[in-house]
């Protein structure tokens, strides 16, 4: 009588072929070895926030990727005098958007800054310290407890 081959049956064999075990050393459970070998290894699927991360997914698009901005329309946060400067006025800017016209290294932009008030006080910290340690800026760190003071006045 001639067996037809299940994926199960290749599967064992497989098992038994690369272990270099023999038929007698196999469990007398094939799906034993089967359901052992199909089982999802289970993952952290919350991906890991840095700085980096939420800077690409919220700030990139406008603030480019070496932090220059686009001339006449988004401010650079590369060298910048708001970056480096009161890291309350960086924290409010992000949790409350801004309109009208500023100055950033002495040129003039009018584009509407969304707040990002969705974020939570970990995120923004993460953001901001990575902007103000970043793109050619040197400033302080933001910390949670910077975050949370500001977003309380608002």
């Amino acid at each position: 009588m001639v067996r037809k081959l299940t994926p199960l049956s290749i599967l064992v064999l497989l098992l038994v072929f690369c272990s270099g075990s023999t038929a007698s050393g196999l469990d007398a459970n094939p799906e034993k070895h089967y359901n052992a070998l199909t089982q999802e290894i289970p993952r952290n699927s919350a991906k890991e926030e840095t700085g980096a991360t939420l800077y690409t997914q919220y700030c990139l698009s406008c603030h480019q990727k070496d932090g220059s901005g686009v001339p006449n329309m988004y401010p650079p946060i590369l060298k910048s005098d708001w970056v480096n400067g009161d890291k309350n006025k960086i924290i409010n800017v992000l949790l409350n958007g801004l309109t009208g016209d500023i100055v950033v290294n002495g040129d003039s932009y009018s584009q509407v800054m969304p707040k990002q008030d969705y974020l939570t006080d970990v995120q923004v910290a993460l953001l901001l310290t990575y902007i103000r340690q970043n793109f050619e800026n040197n400033a302080d760190a933001v910390v949670p407890a910077d975050v949370a003071k500001l977003r309380e006045k608002k």
